[in-house]
């Protein structure tokens, strides 16, 4: 069964596929879509972030721009924020997007998708999410990225815990083998840092006298990328006079440079303070959690779109410290590593009971 791992994070959404190069990635947006006369010609043909979604379920038909299109041409572009991810239709919109993008194609058989959920969102919304993606049954069609409509509709759905997606992609290669034994049986605690936009997931593996997690020591904190975000569009405010325009407010958060009001308005020192800060204030948050249990801290993995974040104030800390490949996709990894495990498993099942019969 091929396994589609789809990380549907507040500032982005990631997805990969089994036995496919192919990686989805698009910021979490959405708006409506509108004819856009200036597309083709003269101005070249579409871009290949320019993503539209064209969606059809329950009798109704949806056309939306997403991601870096929605950004820069919808009128009405909205993000969520919301905690409650179950029932928020940008949760869906996405969800088919990445879907469509990356389905293994008509000859593939049964698809068995693995998201995730925040730790602490995870025991009282797993189960209602679970039970809406398996009743998801769409027809989507990207126009420019496949031909046709793609039926959307799953065989099996999977909710994994956020941060711990990031941890499997992190000790384990895309096989499911360890990518570094001797990290795996050193003795000490080996410890992911997953940081995205909304929150920080810290997920904690004892080695000996075998290797599982802690539950203690893996827990999620409400700082990340949109705290920054906070920071520097208040320092917009006051250097520019106005509200940083939603279409350009990730690039000024990340760049801290852009062109407004016939001048260019520059914070890149403010970003340098702003970036130093959060970083600092997360490692701190993490330290007074482990408390006597930080001098047992063998290794440390960094993973997520703002690990630079908190690389510099982990090294401080920490000696053994490694940014994994690939960090803004390791959720998405971690849950199609997850998910193939959990086919090879029940294959095996299923071969033990042809045996037995």
């Amino acid at each position: 069964m091929a396994v589609l791992g789809i990380d549907l994070g507040y500032g982005f959404t990631k997805g990969v596929v089994t036995g496919s190069e192919e990686k989805f990635l698009c910021q979490s947006l959405i708006g409506s879509s509108l004819e856009r006369v200036l597309s083709g010609g003269l101005f070249g043909t579409n871009h290949p972030d320019d993503i539209q979604v064209d969606i059809e379920r329950g009798g109704t038909s949806d056309s939306y721009f997403i991601g870096e299109l929605a950004r820069r041409e919808s009128t009405d572009v909205t993000y969520t924020m919301d905690e409650n991810k179950i029932d928020h239709p940008l949760t869906q919109v996405l969800l088919c997007a990445a879907s469509a993008v990356l389905w293994p194609g008509k000859d593939a058989g049964p698809v068995h998708l693995v998201t995730g959920l925040p730790m602490s969102h995870y025991k009282t919304q797993k189960a209602k999410l679970e039970e809406n993606l398996r009743k998801l049954d769409a027809k989507v069609r990207i126009p420019g990225k496949n031909t046709g409509w793609v039926p959307v509709k799953f065989d099996r759905v999977t909710v994994f815990m956020q941060g711990y997606g990031a941890a499997y992609a992190a000790v384990l290669d895309e096989n499911g083998k360890p990518r570094d034994k001797e990290v795996l049986q050193s003795g000490g605690l080996v410890v992911v840092i997953e940081s995205g936009h909304k929150t920080t997931d810290v997920v904690t593996f004892e080695t000996k006298p075998k290797f599982r997690p802690v539950d203690h020591l893996s827990f999620s904190l409400n700082l990340g990328g949109d705290n920054l975000a906070q920071t520097m569009l208040r320092v917009f405010q006051e250097k520019a006079g106005a509200q940083c325009p939603a279409s350009v407010q990730d690039q000024w958060t990340y760049e801290g440079q852009l062109w407004y009001d016939g001048k260019e308005v520059n914070a890149k020192r403010e970003l340098d303070q702003a970036r130093e800060r959060l970083g600092q204030t997360i490692m701190d948050r993490i330290r007074a959690r482990f408390g006597d249990n930080a001098g047992r801290v063998s290794t440390v993995f960094l993973a997520g779109r703002n690990a630079p974040l908190v690389e510099q104030p982990c090294k401080s800390t920490w000696n053994n410290v490694r940014v994994v490949d690939n960090p803004q996709f390791a959720n998405a990894e971690g849950y199609r590593i997850v998910g193939e495990m959990l086919e090879r498993k029940a294959t095996a099942r299923s071969q033990d009971k042809i045996r037995i019969a």
